[in-house]
């Protein structure tokens, strides 16, 4: 009687193929998360300074971090300016922000839940003539800036 099976023997399973096919995958979820602010990378936060908001005029766009002195429900908060040193930490300075941001309007880096009193966020947006910053984007920054 004749072997009904055709073609030769049977090979086993490429493993590279399906090392290479999971490797993508991750690699496709890990840039999902990163680009929806889901996961971070220390280091990759670029933070502005003090002195870039004492200059701003009424009207422009500039950046400010702070340490949170007090948060409020209606989407507003009051802050320590800092000022980032030579060294690359941050020191507190006497210079007060009042930062307001939409009802709607989620943190890019952290939660909205993070901004609390000793919480250091850094606020992009525009100064208005009675220096109220009016962010369009806040980030909680807390974990990657070194205060002295």
């Amino acid at each position: 009687m004749k072997d009904s099976k055709q073609g030769g023997s049977r090979r086993a399973p490429d493993r590279k193929g399906l090392f290479a096919l999971i490797i993508g995958v991750a690699a496709i979820v890990l840039l999902y998360l990163y680009a929806n602010h889901l996961i971070t990378v220390p280091g990759l936060v670029q933070l502005s300074s003090g002195p870039k908001f004492a200059s701003a005029a009424t009207g422009s766009q500039t950046s400010v971090v702070c340490q949170v002195i007090s948060s409020s429900g209606n989407n507003s908060l009051d802050g320590y300016i800092l000022e980032q040193t030579n060294n690359g930490a941050y020191q507190r300075t006497n210079n007060i922000v009042h930062i307001v941001w939409g009802a709607n309007q989620q943190v890019s880096v952290g939660r909205n839940q993070d901004i609390q009193q000793g919480a250091i966020v850094q606020a992009d947006g525009r100064v208005d003539a009675a220096r109220v910053l009016h962010a369009d984007q806040l980030s909680v920054v807390t974990n990657f800036v070194r205060l002295q």
